[in-house]
């Protein structure tokens, strides 16, 4: 939903109640979203901002820990980003450690999560070009899984597995 188009700010609670329930009804949002769309919208005190807010919470259209666990099943089915990048992008959405680690429990198998590391893993050699020596394949995957927010450990696992068969099928041709 676009509220970009609108500039009139509102000092009516009720239109600045029902202006954020739609902001929010549209998909999830954290808390920090919706007090920043009212902040953004609306003319009124902060007293009645508090309101606003703790109605939405009430009615159930803020939900943090729903807002967690959304977001990291979307950035990880989406996007395949790792842990590390997850949480810091729920940290930027004002969630609380305890929440970030509820939710990263709550909504990632480690088995999925290693075998997505590995899939992406494979794409990104099979872009690789195969005169690249060993080292720089390497050094490429690695970064690679860093920047998309995987764990190091689990990365290092990973790689020799992929470097290996990879070198084994160069050697065939």
């Amino acid at each position: 939903m676009s509220l970009s188009r609108r500039r009139i700010k509102t000092s009516d609670p009720k239109h600045a109640y029902q202006l954020v329930a739609r902001y929010c009804a549209f998909r999830e949002r954290s808390f920090q979203e919706a007090r920043r769309i009212l902040n953004e919208y609306s003319e009124l005190s902060e007293e009645e901002n508090e309101q606003v807010l703790a109605m939405l919470i009430e009615e159930g259209f803020i939900n943090e820990q729903r807002f967690a666990e959304s977001f990291v099943r979307g950035k990880f089915q989406s996007r395949n980003w790792g842990r590390i990048k997850i949480r810091e992008g729920m940290k930027q959405k004002g969630l609380s450690d305890e929440e970030i680690n509820a939710a990263l429990l709550a909504s990632l198998d480690a088995e999925k999560y290693e075998e997505t590391l590995r899939v992406e893993l494979t794409k990104k050699l099979a872009s690789i070009p195969t005169q690249t020596n060993p080292a720089e394949r390497y050094r490429k995957l690695l970064h690679f899984a860093l920047r998309k927010g995987y764990e190091s450990d689990l990365i290092r696992k990973i790689l020799p597995e992929l470097t290996k068969f990879n070198q084994a099928s160069e050697s065939d041709d």
